[in-house]
């Protein structure tokens, strides 16, 4: 039994599916880092960027180290690449949100880092400056109903492409 009527029909068959294959939109990535060394917090952020519809963000790998007196133990050293819950990407602006919770039997706790960075016009297409807010919460050995959130704030460097 003959599948195609013709070996002429199935090289044009074979031509068609190159011909439509080579004729997709070539998905364009880029990728941004952003870094923090200062009084309060070490952080090392890197990504993956789609360039294509969506502008997604596939990978993330960040590290954060609070230098802060009074930070808990726990909260101290965390990766954060499996914690970026709010991302904007787009034209001259870069802006992330990390949140992460205490992890374990220890009463809640968390931090929440916000970095909002800004390319300035007519500068260095890549390099984007900002400021970071840096929040740490914790409820403390006692478990109170109240807690302490320690906010503090500072510079930022990405860059991007």
């Amino acid at each position: 039994m003959r599948i195609f009527a013709s070996r002429s029909y199935f090289m044009r068959l074979i031509a068609l599916v190159i011909l439509l294959a080579s004729t997709q939109t070539a998905l364009a990535t880029g990728g941004f880092s952003c870094s923090i060394d200062d009084k309060v917090v070490n952080f090392e952020a890197a990504a993956v960027v789609s360039h294509s519809v969506g502008e997604q963000i596939p990978q993330v790998r960040a590290e954060l180290e609070i230098r802060a007196p009074g930070t808990p133990d726990d909260l101290r050293k965390l990766d954060l690449s499996e914690h970026v819950t709010q991302k904007w990407y787009y034209d001259r602006d870069l802006k992330l949100r990390f949140y992460r919770e205490r992890e374990g039997d220890k009463a809640h706790g968390y931090v929440e880092l916000v970095i909002q960075a800004r390319r300035k016009k007519g500068q260095d297409e890549t390099s984007y400056s900002g400021n970071y807010v840096l929040m740490v919460h914790d409820l403390g050995p006692a478990g109170g109903s109240e807690g302490k959130t320690t906010t503090r704030r500072g510079r930022v460097a990405c860059s991007g492409e």
